[in-house]
């Protein structure tokens, strides 16, 4: 006897919606089929005609913990996914203290272990000593990020002979390598610009303005021919930007391109209106360039849809624009958000099935999930796609109770999600117990 079948589903399955049921043992998905077909189970949960997707696999999170915990810590931080239908998180290294030794690394799995309740694997920054890169990659780092806008060491971005050394040691380990595609500086750029009287807005504007960006993807195009990474783009947000790495692409270099839904829905109008609580690194930007990764998600070039979770606290984001850190919650609004866009026929649902679960899982070799399929982990989430609400932020189980979509109407929400087969969250109650999560590192 199996330990689970789901029933009377429909099942986004090999690009197509099948109706019937899920059998489920020991985690793993066994079979798929009409209800009648399926094994005796010892528990049946009824999904009454609602759609079963893959777990989403988020690649760019901030989960915080350690000293910003106040910000967001292990255990809100994939509450928060689990109520989002996000059964998967890539934590970024940009923490405090900063990920990028082996000491520090093992700290963050040790404290991890405990207290997260969906799957979690761990980036590493750039470390001080290069020859740290291979000691991180053993402990098992689930990719490297690169932030040529912070000097968080002595590797400077702009130098050719240490770019080029970086990459080759990168090539060693098979791992991605995430950019965080700016120029250093900004923080002086927008004192200049504050200095010659721009007000708040544009001063943060033209010191993160789109040449930034460009001239950083541009340099990395001109580096990775010569090196054989897995370079991974991340939170692209400017037209030219896309239509630059769609070239190299087609070149055939190894690139891949994540996009997030802010940049996709939201232009830099409102950060007149939302104010600090629209502000973001890469910042909003035209309408023009919202429409352009909407044209590179449906032409297939871009890769991944992720949400760069950024959590603040309320009173952070309650600061002048300038003195408000960057950032915003999105892993309880990913799923709803890209929902509403499926039922208004922006993008397919094969699309954002490829985008949110497949593709990341093929990208950083987490084997086994991102697919409904016999022998897959049945890390699954099962949504109303008629449900009409408004997003609300003081509902969040993130810390950070704040969002530029508060007030949205959005159509569709994850109302069960399920982590190797077991139900985590159920109409948004939360039922996972800390320390109930993996830790995942990557499968070559």
């Amino acid at each position: 006897m199996k330990d689970l079948i789901l029933n009377n589903a429909k099942i986004f399955t090999e690009g197509e919606i099948k109706e019937g049921g899920i059998a489920i043992d020991k985690g793993k998905i066994i079979k798929i089929g009409k209800d009648p077909n399926l094994p005796p189970a010892s528990k049946t949960i009824e999904c009454n005609g609602n759609l079963i997707l893959p777990g989403i696999i988020d690649v760019h999170v901030h989960l915080r913990d350690l000293d910003l915990s106040y910000k967001e810590d292990f255990l809100t931080g994939t509450r928060a996914a689990l109520a989002g239908g996000i059964t998967t998180v890539l934590d970024m290294p940009n923490t405090k203290p900063r990920t990028d030794n082996p000491d520090i690394f093992k700290l963050k799995l040790k404290k991890a272990a405990n207290k997260i309740v969906c799957n979690v694997g761990f980036y590493s920054a750039i470390p001080e000593n290069f020859q740290d890169i291979l000691k991180i990659t053993k402990l098992g780092a689930i990719g490297f990020k690169i932030y040529p806008d912070h000097p968080y060491s002595n590797f400077d971005f702009s130098n050719d002979d240490q770019l080029s050394s970086l990459f080759k040691l990168l090539q060693n380990t098979q791992l991605p390598v995430t950019i965080h595609a700016e120029k250093r500086d900004t923080n002086k750029l927008i004192k200049t610009y504050k200095e010659a009287n721009y007000p708040d807005i544009e001063a943060f504007l033209k010191a993160h303005n789109a040449n930034s960006e460009i001239d950083t993807v541009q340099r990395c195009i001109n580096f990775i021919k010569d090196n054989g990474i897995k370079l991974h783009f991340a939170h692209i947000s400017t037209a030219e930007s896309i239509k630059r790495i769609i070239e190299a692409k087609k070149k055939g270099l190894n690139f891949s391109l994540e996009v997030t839904p802010h940049h996709l829905i939201l232009d830099s109008n409102l950060l007149q209106t939302k104010k600090s609580f629209s502000k973001m690194v890469p910042p909003l930007r035209k309408k023009s360039d919202c429409n352009a990764l909407w044209d590179g998600i449906n032409s297939g070039f871009v890769d991944v849809i992720a949400t760069d979770h950024a959590p603040h606290s309320l009173d952070e984001k309650k600061s002048t624009f300038l003195e408000a850190p960057s950032g915003i919650p999105g892993l309880e609004t990913l799923l709803p958000l890209m929902l509403t866009y499926i039922n208004n026929k922006r993008i397919t649902l094969k699309r954002f099935v490829e985008l949110c679960s497949e593709n990341p899982a093929k990208l950083f070799n987490i084997k086994q999930k991102g697919r409904i399929f016999p022998n897959f982990d049945a890390d699954l989430v099962v949504v109303d796609l008629k449900k009409k609400y408004k997003i609300n932020s003081a509902n969040f189980f993130s810390k950070a109770h704040h969002s530029p979509f508060d007030g949205f109407e959005v159509q569709g929400i994850p109302i069960m999600t399920f982590l190797n087969g077991k139900l985590v969250m159920d109409h948004r109650e939360v039922l996972a117990k800390e320390g109930m999560g993996s830790i995942i590192k990557p499968q070559n």
